[in-house]
């Protein structure tokens, strides 16, 4: 394939990247087969040359440091909830992504990181506030 113009790079590498996403998708279903436990893809592609698409506004502001961004989403919750279901409430809020894009970890990090200093009930990987930050 000769490129003969900036438009055609362009849409070459557009045409790459989804592949990459494509095969991004893959790995991430091969990991959930193999027992890989948050079901992330390692790998990060980047598809687009062009600017990436604006954030979503946000419904609420989100508070200021993770650990209280999800205080705050289970303050709404009235079950405990994963991370999974904590990481589709955070993205549906349209809070801010981490730096690093991994979401999913940052969350299951900072779930377990509470749970540890008691401000968090974990069971069986569903995370509640812990009573005696109810009262």
């Amino acid at each position: 394939m000769k490129i003969n113009n900036i438009k055609e790079a362009r849409d070459a590498i557009a045409e790459i990247g989804d592949f990459l996403e494509r095969f991004n998708r893959t790995l991430g279903a091969l990991g959930n087969l193999t027992g890989n436990l948050n079901g992330q893809p390692e790998m990060v592609f980047v598809s687009r040359v062009e600017s990436p698409a604006p954030q979503k506004p946000t419904l609420r502001s989100a508070p200021e440091s993770m650990p209280e961004r999800i205080l705050d989403l289970l303050s709404d919750s009235p079950k405990a909830i994963t991370p999974k279901e904590m990481e589709a409430k955070y993205k549906s809020l349209g809070w801010p992504m981490p730096a690093d894009g991994k979401l999913y970890s940052k969350l299951l990090a900072t779930a377990y990181y509470l749970s540890k200093k008691g401000k968090l009930t974990n069971n069986h990987g569903k995370y509640s506030i812990a009573i005696a930050q109810n009262v």
